[in-house]
């Protein structure tokens, strides 16, 4: 099987699995099944506060966690690099297993389904909440309501770059993300830039392998939220966003998402105890227009989920489009 023939049919896997998720990924079914994307929760929970002491110099700190870096990143590559060859091999004999096998650890990867059946359950008692006139902690609600939202975007963004990088190279370059993003997660959060240095070889690595994924997710929020009533897809291209400290990963989608609908939201501007993985606030850093609505609600909630919606039909058609382009090269 040449490259490009298994490049399509890598798209195709993905497309399939993506809906495999939408259709059977709730609560009641897959997503009773483990979270496989913190395949690397163990060592990294391990091994770094071991290693990451405040009380080593900042140099001895850097190497520390390059070296770490740089062993994981190395050993989950061999990792994936040995599962892409048993793959393209299998995939010769055309047995209907294996490919139901990729699809279904895909679809466990993606796991958007579960994450959206929770908003929707949010939703359904908030607004069951508000309706009865019941006394209730508004400020809680919102607080709530814009997590939420944060966390809905960035398991969208998650998406795009699983399946972007299982286009790309297979699992050769989805395992260095997974152990990437499980560090960045540990280190603050995944909405920071984590300031120990044990952490700087893992930022850049990680902002580098997911940069294209990021420039996709803009691409496809720009869409949907142009298809969307009320959207305005191209403030965010004319705006300054604050990136200092931050993963411009995880900042840049919310964003666009935050301007494009008159949004607010709020991260911390800090760094990480890398000792117990806490996180130590520095200030608090407002994203989106200063107009922006902060008091966020179940009716917000709805915005995004049509919007999610959108979003993943125009990743498809793209997974789509590039697959036709690379047949008729074929051709």
């Amino acid at each position: 099987m040449s490259a490009t023939e298994l490049t399509v049919v890598s798209a195709f896997l993905l497309t399939l699995a993506i809906l495999l998720d939408l259709v059977f990924g709730g609560k009641n079914l897959l997503g009773r099944v483990p979270d496989v994307s913190r395949l690397f929760a163990a060592p990294v929970h391990r091994f770094i506060p071991k290693l990451d002491r405040d009380t080593r110099s900042q140099e001895n700190r850097f190497f520390r966690g390059f070296a770490f870096t740089a062993l994981f990143l190395f050993l989950s590559f061999i990792a994936g690099t040995v599962i892409n060859i048993g793959m393209a091999a299998l995939f010769t004999s055309n047995d209907i297993l294996v490919y139901v096998g990729v699809i279904t650890v895909l679809a466990l990867l993606v796991r958007q389904r579960s994450v959206w059946d929770h908003a929707r359950e949010v939703i359904q008692s908030l607004g069951s909440l508000i309706a009865s006139g019941k006394p209730h902690d508004a400020d809680t609600m919102h607080t709530n309501c814009r997590l939420l939202t944060q966390t809905l975007i960035q398991t969208f963004t998650r998406t795009v770059t699983t399946g972007l990088l299982f286009i790309l190279g297979g699992f050769a370059l989805i395992l260095p993300y997974l152990f990437l993003n499980e560090m960045m997660r540990f280190a603050a959060g995944g909405m920071v830039r984590p300031r120990s240095p044990f952490y700087s070889c893992a930022f850049w690595a990680h902002e580098i392998l997911t940069l294209p994924a990021t420039l996709m997710t803009l691409l496809v929020f720009a869409v949907a939220l142009m298809v969307v009533p009320g959207g305005k897809p191209f403030t965010l291209f004319r705006t300054r966003l604050v990136l200092k400290n931050s993963m411009p990963s995880a900042v840049i989608p919310l964003g666009l998402y935050g301007f494009g609908r008159n949004l607010v939201f709020k991260y911390t501007d800090g760094s990480a105890d890398t000792l117990a993985g806490n996180f130590k606030e520095i200030h608090t850093q407002w994203l989106g227009p200063k107009t922006g609505k902060a008091r966020q609600g179940p009716r917000d909630l709805k915005s995004l989920l049509l919007v999610l919606w959108v979003s993943v039909s125009v990743y498809i058609a793209f997974i789509g489009l590039l697959v036709m382009l690379l047949v008729s090269q074929t051709q």
